[in-house]
């Protein structure tokens, strides 16, 4: 599960993985450190807890640090459209949704796709009574559909990158079309141009008079 979702217990378990030893955890333990809590924890935080040690507060917050870093890596790459209606209603509680909302979801089976295309008339619909929870989770999801559009933005600036290092296309998007001597320049063209088609959904370039 996500790091936000775990309890103290589980905070004092990955505590132990990483070789931190027993006051600390029972200091942790006895102030309920979840792992949300656990996540935005700062060096005056850890005075505060009772962590004496300069040495020992640098190295949890490099832990933490870390273990933040991962969590953002994962978050960024689940795929929302691809969330079962499971992970939607394990989304929902992690944004402090009610357990009827939950249940509406799973009774009209919502999953990512579905969810993703909720807006107001049809949360309504499917039973969020609540003109304010309503527009609450509206605007959630609005902000998933950025973040997925956001994502694929830059998958797909990723991939032109990609093949324009790779020399199979021009700073333009548009695709190199090598001859038969692999001459880029087009040799074989007899106006001397290149043979290039723009995969970007510009169509074939058309050779210059």
């Amino acid at each position: 599960g996500w790091v936000t979702d775990w309890s103290f217990r589980q905070v004092a378990r990955w505590m132990e993985s990483k070789s931190f030893y027993g006051k600390l955890i029972d200091q942790f333990k006895n102030s309920k450190v979840n792992g949300r809590t656990l996540l935005g924890l700062k060096a005056e935080d850890l005075v505060e807890l009772g962590v004496e040690s300069f040495l020992v507060r640098k190295r949890l917050l490099l832990a933490i640090a870390e273990l933040g870093a991962l969590e953002a890596k994962r978050r960024k790459e689940q795929r929302t459209d691809e969330w079962t209606v499971g992970q939607v209603g394990q989304w929902l509680k992690r944004e402090g949704y009610d357990d009827r909302i939950v249940r509406a979801m799973y009774r009209n089976d919502i999953d990512g796709r579905q969810l993703l295309m909720l807006d107001q008339a049809a949360l309504e619909k499917i039973g969020v009574d609540s003109l304010g929870k309503r527009n609450q989770l509206a605007s959630a999801i609005s902000e998933l559909r950025r973040l997925k559009e956001l994502r694929e933005k830059e998958e797909n600036e990723a991939r032109l990158k990609q093949l324009q290092e790779q020399g199979l296309l021009d700073e333009d998007g548009n695709e190199i079309v090598l001859d038969g001597d692999g001459d880029q320049n087009g040799s074989g063209n007899p106006n001397g141009h290149s043979n290039m088609r723009d995969v970007s959904g510009g169509g074939q370039g058309a050779p210059e008079g």
